[in-house]
């Protein structure tokens, strides 16, 4: 994840789990331009997830999944 700052946001590694809960927050920055009303016309947040490998033979990251927020459905706080 990248936010306007340019800087890439991640999330804590788990290791050796197979089903990790992640129970941490990330913020981002979202530049909003006119009204609070017109959330309906931003573009949605799109996060990849992606796995952690630091294995010998394989140490490139796995594309997981992905997630998709649209702006009108965060809380937004001024």
């Amino acid at each position: 994840m990248w936010d306007l700052s340019g800087k890439e946001k991640k999330t804590r590694v788990i290791y050796d789990n197979v089903n990790p809960l992640f129970f941490q927050v990330v913020e981002l920055e979202y530049e909003i331009r006119d009204e609070m009303d017109d959330l309906y016309s931003y573009p949605p947040f799109i996060i990849d997830v992606f796995d952690h490998d630091d294995e010998l033979f394989d140490s490139t990251p796995d594309y997981l999944g992905r997630a998709i927020i649209e702006p009108e459905d965060c809380q937004i706080s001024l």
